[in-house]
């Protein structure tokens, strides 16, 4: 929708399957989906490129210089060129929700660990998909990762307490600081642009 005139356009015309995830390139000229196999959609020609030949593609995420995108493909975290060409598996199975350093070096994902309640996990991995980086260890679920503008910390949503509240951590999963204490949920927290 046109913010100024309140126009709407139609981008994507009966997906095979429901939209599983979408995200606005970083200059705002293409938006990325995933439906099974993550497309590209040029907003000012409207052409649409279908990146991914397999199955099971959804969650896109570009990375902030837009050359790239992370996604989740048979439950681990990928990532490619634009064109679809360099895709590579970064994380092991039953991995999730990448979300891009702000320098583009890492990406931050959840990950079930092997505990009895199938808890998730706040990882990071570079882009090497070398040593994942495990950085909680809780019996809870953990979710609605988001890296702080200067990349030092992270923010997330835990229910180690009972209920969903917020905390952050360093980026390498120290010093978690709880953020609220509510006796209901807190939901899809966002760091102010300046990192304030």
């Amino acid at each position: 929708m046109d913010a100024e005139t309140g126009t709407r356009q139609q981008l994507v015309r009966k997906p095979s399957s429901r939209i599983q995830g979408f995200a606005w390139s970083p200059d705002s000229s293409q938006i990325a989906y995933g439906t099974g196999h993550i497309f590209v959609i040029d907003l000012d020609s409207g052409t649409q490129q279908q990146l991914t030949q397999d199955k099971n593609n959804i969650e896109p995420t570009w990375s902030p210089d837009g050359a790239r995108i992370a996604f989740t493909s048979d439950l681990a975290i990928h990532v490619m060129d634009l064109g679809g060409q360099n895709k590579r598996q970064l994380s092991p199975s039953i991995s999730y929700g990448p979300v891009w350093s702000p320098d583009g070096a890492r990406i931050a994902y959840l990950s079930r660990s092997a505990t009895e309640n199938e808890s998730s996990e706040v990882f990071v991995v570079g882009l090497d998909g070398a040593n994942p980086q495990r950085l909680t260890y809780n019996d809870t679920h953990e979710n609605s990762i988001r890296w702080s503008p200067d990349g030092n910390r992270i923010l997330f949503v835990s229910r180690r307490d009972g209920d969903a509240e917020l905390f952050t951590m360093d980026a390498d999963g120290s010093n978690v600081q709880q953020l609220t204490h509510n006796d209901y949920g807190d939901y899809d927290p966002a760091w102010c642009p300046a990192g304030g």
